[in-house]
């Protein structure tokens, strides 16, 4: 199964060596959107499985992740500089699902995305059922 994921936030997500064609080879479907005007609706025209966020600022992260709730019922994953247990408070609040502080190493984004991923598929095939 190949995945949706798309990213916002382009060059500032400080991703450590973790580059497109690496979460390709993975086997996801990557759409990258660099500037949050675009993202909504973006998102909406794909149903992504996933949306990655790390902006520059981690207020547009948030901000850009409550509108997204609005419109869409992917899992959020928000990466930003805000140490993690304060980070994470905010980017719950804000409707995110997951919380990487930057620099984020390769292998832990993979596992991350992987976990959630997983967890959205169980949920889906509970629904069928």
């Amino acid at each position: 199964m190949r995945y949706n994921l798309v990213m916002v936030g382009g060059a500032a997500m400080g991703l450590n060596g973790v580059s497109i064609s690496a979460l390709g080879r993975a086997g996801f479907k990557v759409l990258v959107c660099p500037c949050r005007a675009k993202a909504l609706s973006l998102v909406a025209g794909v149903e992504p499985d996933l949306v990655i966020l790390g902006e520059r600022s981690m207020a547009d992260s948030l901000e850009i992740c409550r509108q997204l709730r609005q419109v869409v019922a992917a899992p959020v994953l928000v990466i930003g500089d805000i140490p993690c247990a304060e980070g994470w408070v905010w980017a719950n609040d804000a409707g995110a699902d997951v919380y990487l502080v930057r620099p984020v190493r390769g292998g832990e984004l993979l596992a991350r995305i992987k976990s959630v991923l997983r967890r959205r598929r169980r949920c889906l095939e509970k629904r069928i059922v």
